[in-house]
């Protein structure tokens, strides 16, 4: 669900209004970016001669993925032509879904690189069946005059 949780609803007071901001974490995004950056720039240093592929995602569908606790659900009631709406998921309106989306996303950094650098994980223990429905990456062809 997207909606403007900055609409007042008939209580006159918004979702957004309603929300302590003071008391939201800050909003983290650039680190996983950051740590991307690096991690591609220690590839290239160890490895100059070999491709890097890097997967891209749009995210637009973060959010509805994440679902919210009982109690945020409540709290984020919204009426529209007398219908009660409760959002399940994070929504794009509201104004803590980017900082709680901020500590997903540096929660699943580190536990990537947790287990990138444990000698003790076999990736192929955790096997997907569907990842073979996956098309291979393919690279672009080299420019002309880059060897």
């Amino acid at each position: 669900m997207t909606h403007d949780q900055s609409f007042p609803g008939p209580s006159g007071l918004s979702v957004n209004l309603r929300l302590k901001k003071e008391d939201l974490p800050p909003i983290m995004y650039s680190w996983v970016l950051l740590r991307t950056i690096h991690y591609i720039c220690t590839l290239r240093s160890h490895h100059p001669n070999t491709k890097i592929f890097i997967y891209k995602v749009d995210l637009d569908a973060a959010y509805h993925r994440c679902h919210l606790s009982c109690e945020t659900a409540a709290e984020s009631l919204t009426i529209y032509n007398n219908l009660l709406l409760m959002a399940l998921r994070m929504t794009f309106g509201g104004s803590p879904c980017p900082s709680l989306w901020g500590y997903i996303s540096e929660m699943l950094a580190d536990v990537c690189n947790a287990l990138i650098q444990n000698p003790d994980w076999d990736h192929t223990s955790l096997f997907d069946p569907l990842s073979l429905k996956v098309d291979q990456a393919k690279p672009f062809p080299e420019p002309v005059g880059v060897k």
